[in-house]
């Protein structure tokens, strides 16, 4: 059996148990030594950087607090016009949160909705059956879309609505110009939640997309305290939105998703760079490799044991949030496995020096655990 040695400020204690369990701070059963050293120097690696609101969207907000009646009402306005903008609509309604976006949505388009089978906020689906909106579930590949699929899933289901992500996951771009003409083609309504691109897109991405709605709060793109939104070029549906939303919009929000949107590009940029040099020095198990995101997708055994170590080995932001989340999970992908979350970071203070404790400890934890259940498949 192998002991674990726990990092308990207490006190210290010895347990034999699963590794399943375990949460080790010290290697105590042979193997290789790797992991016993990349343990010891998490003691002193840095806490990584939080993304929080851009420069841009500070000094608006900032700005926008000292504002008068008058003054609010035009930052409203303005807000809308960026978003118009930014996904190449005509129309916006803003909203309080993505949620509400998606809730009003659903509950004016017909159904039956179909929706990928993951790789979408894992509040639609629930949404739907909240509405009672009907709704089917079609085959992606771990999220990403493929548009003849998707054409035979929506003639199979006499599908009347298509309601995407513009990223499987935050891990992969979706070909949304494509998917639309599908859609198109087929007669039914297309829905794109852009919340991971908007301002990173340009509006021509996003195809002939019926409706493009997404939410503002982080930790999405724009990355703010909240705020969503609805945009589409057809004023008949708009103008049932405006009557099935009462939220007012805040506009200190208002002035920060104008603000966002003008370092959206940057930020969006960064991101892709950072994602795509990590995929570069993971050598195995990678989804999505040659896809752009914004996080990164590993398959993997143990995926929940290997977050715990490496939440001890120092993958964790200023504020204390894990960088990884663990799969199988809708919203990412459902296959055992980690999805480094690059999108809670500052891109420009993610060095390679970074980027290499990240693949260095995620290398060797997954060999560390690769060994060790070979080693108990060989003591059966």
């Amino acid at each position: 059996c192998l002991c674990f040695f726990f990092n308990d400020t207490a006190t210290t204690e010895i347990y034999t148990l699963s590794l399943h369990d375990a949460l080790p701070i010290c290697w105590n059963g042979g193997g290789e030594p790797g992991l016993y050293e990349n343990l010891c120097q998490s003691v002193t690696m840095k806490p990584f950087i939080d993304r929080g609101p851009s420069q841009s969207a500070r000094e608006a907000m900032a700005e926008a607090g000292q504002s008068g009646g008058q003054e609010k009402f035009k930052l409203v306005v303005e807000a809308e016009a960026a978003l118009s903008k930014a996904v190449g609509r005509g129309s916006v309604e803003l909203v309080g949160s993505g949620g509400e976006a998606i809730e009003a949505v659903l509950s004016q388009v017909e159904g039956p909705v179909l929706l990928p089978d993951q790789g979408i906020w894992a509040g639609t689906p629930k949404t739907c059956k909240k509405l009672g909106t009907p709704f089917q579930y079609f085959k992606t590949t771990l999220g990403l879309i493929d548009p003849e699929t998707l054409g035979g899933a929506i003639d199979a289901a006499a599908a009347k609505t298509v309601f995407i992500t513009s990223l499987a996951g935050y891990m992969a771009e979706q070909d949304v110009k494509a998917v639309s003409e599908v859609c198109k083609s087929r007669g039914a309504v297309l829905v794109v939640d852009a919340s991971p691109t908007i301002g990173g897109w340009k509006p021509g991405e996003y195809g002939r997309a019926d409706i493009v709605l997404g939410s503002a709060r982080e930790p999405k793109l724009l990355n703010l305290p909240g705020g969503g939104f609805i945009t589409s070029d057809d004023q008949g549906f708009m103008e049932l939105m405006r009557g099935v939303n009462h939220c007012t919009p805040d506009p200190v929000v208002c002035a920060g998703i104008s603000g966002a949107l003008r370092d959206a590009g940057d930020t969006f940029s960064g991101l892709i760079r950072v994602s795509d040099k990590l995929k570069s020095r993971l050598s195995a198990g990678v989804i999505h490799k040659d896809q752009r995101g914004v996080s990164v997708g590993v398959l993997c055994g143990g995926p929940k044991t290997l977050a715990k170590m490496a939440r001890q080995m120092g993958l964790v932001t200023e504020t204390g949030r894990s960088l990884l989340s663990t799969c199988p999970r809708y919203d990412r992908f459902l296959e055992p496995g980690v999805v480094v979350e690059l999108k809670k970071l500052d891109p420009d203070f993610v060095s390679s020096v970074e980027l290499e404790q990240i693949s260095s400890v995620l290398s060797e934890l997954g060999m560390s655990l690769s060994d060790y259940a070979e080693g108990q498949k060989s003591d059966e």
